[in-house]
């Protein structure tokens, strides 16, 4: 009914690649921001602190990679 659907989740391995937990939601509407920040508090939130995100939402990624690159550039 005109409604954008946004489906998200995520899978969390090991440093050697071992599956250790993993998440998947639809939403209606929604930030993929927030989502890319639920993603990394549910990791928090199991006491995985070092991890590396991916995403395939291309206008996230490129909002993250200009902020890094503006950032180091200040810097």
């Amino acid at each position: 009914g005109g409604s954008e659907r946004m489906v998200f989740g995520g899978v969390i391995r090991d440093s050697v690649g071992r599956w250790l937990g993993g998440f998947a939601s639809l939403e209606t509407g929604g930030d993929p921001f927030g989502y890319i920040k639920e993603g990394l508090s549910f990791c928090w939130n199991f006491g995985y602190k070092q991890v590396v995100c991916k995403s395939d939402c291309i206008s996230a990624i490129f909002v993250i990679e200009r902020t890094i690159w503006e950032r180091n550039l200040v810097h």
